[in-house]
C-alpha cells in the first residue's frame, strides 16, 4: 500500500470542526486524488496475466484530522508486495511506486480541488 498526508495547512484551515456530512465529502475528496495515482497504475504499470491484481487496485481514505488527511491506496492481494518489490527468483515490477512518482502531485492536487468544490 502507497499512503499520501497533505497537511497543507491552506486547506486543513478550512477542516476544523468538521461535520458528520462534510467528513463524509472530504472522504469522497481523499478517494478521488487516490484513484489518480491508482488508475495510473491499472493503465500503465500493473502486469496482468489474470487480471486479479488490476481489478484489486483501490484507494480508501484513513485519516481525517483536523491536521492531516490520508489517503492509501493498492490491494489486499498476497502476491502484489512480490510482484511490486520482487522476489528471491523473481526481479521488481513496480506498478504502485512508478504511479506515485509519475502522477503524486497530480493526485494531491485533485484532492485540493475536490476538497475545494466539496465543501463550499
Amino acid at each position: 500500500m502507497i499512503t499520501i498526508s497533505i497537511d497543507d495547512s491552506n486547506v486543513i484551515a478550512n477542516l476544523k470542526g468538521l461535520s458528520g456530512k462534510t467528513r463524509t465529502r472530504v472522504k469522497i475528496g481523499l478517494r478521488l486524488g487516490g484513484m489518480v495515482i491508482v488508475n495510473e497504475a491499472k493503465e500503465n504499470w500493473v502486469p496482468v496475466l489474470s487480471g486479479d491484481l488490476k481489478r484489486s487496485l483501490h484507494a480508501e481514505p484513513v485519516e481525517v484530522k483536523p491536521d492531516v488527511l490520508t489517503v492509501r491506496m493498492g490491494t489486499n492481494l498476497e502476491y502484489a508486495e512480490k510482484i511490486e518489490f520482487g522476489g528471491s527468483r523473481k526481479a521488481p515490477q513496480g506498478y504502485m511506486r512508478p504511479s506515485l512518482d509519475k502522477m503524486g502531485n497530480e493526485a494531491v492536487q485533485e484532492i485540493k480541488e475536490s476538497l475545494m468544490i466539496l465543501l463550499r
